[in-house]
């Protein structure tokens, strides 16, 4: 004599109220345009300006064919390998003596996860990857 199987359980589907879902993408759209706006702000504000900042060294590499020209990006406030938050910058075409650095080996003072304080003049921003080019005037290491 054969036995009936139950059927199998199927786990409960997740529901979603659309209500919800749009009044979250519209609370992270007001978020995102804020912030933007800010930046926008800044930019206008800062351009040309000298600035000094705390930001964390977040990649670097030689820029084009050179052995002595780099390309760093640096972000707000402390290195963080799990998230980032603020503006990005950039040094394009630097070298030491642009970086107003003490030795000649930029790696010395220059690495990724190291937390600087940078003087610079402000440049551009570009808008469409949401970073500013700065001009280096120092970077000194800060614990």
């Amino acid at each position: 004599m054969k036995t009936q199987q139950p059927p199998p359980k199927t786990p409960p589907q997740p529901t979603t109220n659309n209500n919800q879902a749009q009044t979250f993408k519209d609370k992270e759209s007001t978020i995102l345009s804020c912030f933007f706006i800010i930046l926008i702000d800044f930019a206008r504000k800062y351009k040309g300006k000298t600035i000094q900042i705390e930001i964390g060294i977040w990649f670097y590499e030689l820029h084009g064919n050179y052995t002595t020209r780099y390309d760093i990006l640096v972000g707000a406030g402390d290195f963080d390998p799990n998230s980032c938050s603020g503006p990005s910058f950039k040094f394009e075409d630097v070298n030491y003596y642009n970086l107003g650095l003490d030795t000649l080996f930029v790696e010395d003072e220059i690495w990724v996860g190291r937390n600087v304080i940078i003087t610079a003049k402000v440049g551009y921003f570009d808008a469409y990857r949401c970073l500013f080019y700065l001009e280096p005037i120092s970077v000194k290491g800060r614990v």
